[in-house]
C-alpha cells in the first residue's frame, strides 16, 4: 500500500519502541509488505494486516485506509495501529 501520510497510533508507538521496531522498518512493510488478512469492514476504517521481513526479522503491521477523509487514491492517509515482530530461524 502507498500511502502519502501514514499516522502513528499511540498504542503503535508503544509496541513499537517495546520490541525496538523502527519507523523505517514498519514504513518498508506498510508500503513492500504482503497483505495477508483483510478487515474490510473494521471501524472506523478498513484495516489490514501486512507481513513483511526486515533482515530475518518478520514484522507483522495492522494498517488502515483513511478512506472517509480523501477521494483522491494518491493522497490516501494511512494509520498504522500496531506492530509486532518475530526472529526467524534459520
Amino acid at each position: 500500500m502507498n500511502y502519502q501520510k501514514l499516522i502513528w497510533s499511540g498504542h503503535a508507538i508503544k509496541q513499537m519502541f517495546q520490541r525496538r521496531i523502527s519507523k523505517k522498518a514498519v514504513t518498508a512493510v506498510v508500503t513492500n509488505g504482503e497483505v495477508i488478512a483483510d478487515y474490510s469492514d473494521d471501524r472506523p476504517y478498513p484495516s489490514c494486516l501486512l507481513l513483511g521481513y526486515v533482515g530475518k526479522r518478520a514484522l507483522h503491521v495492522v494498517a488502515a485506509k483513511d478512506v472517509k477523509r480523501c477521494r483522491d487514491p494518491d493522497r490516501l492517509r494511512g494509520h498504522c495501529i500496531r506492530a509486532l515482530s518475530r526472529y526467524m530461524e534459520c
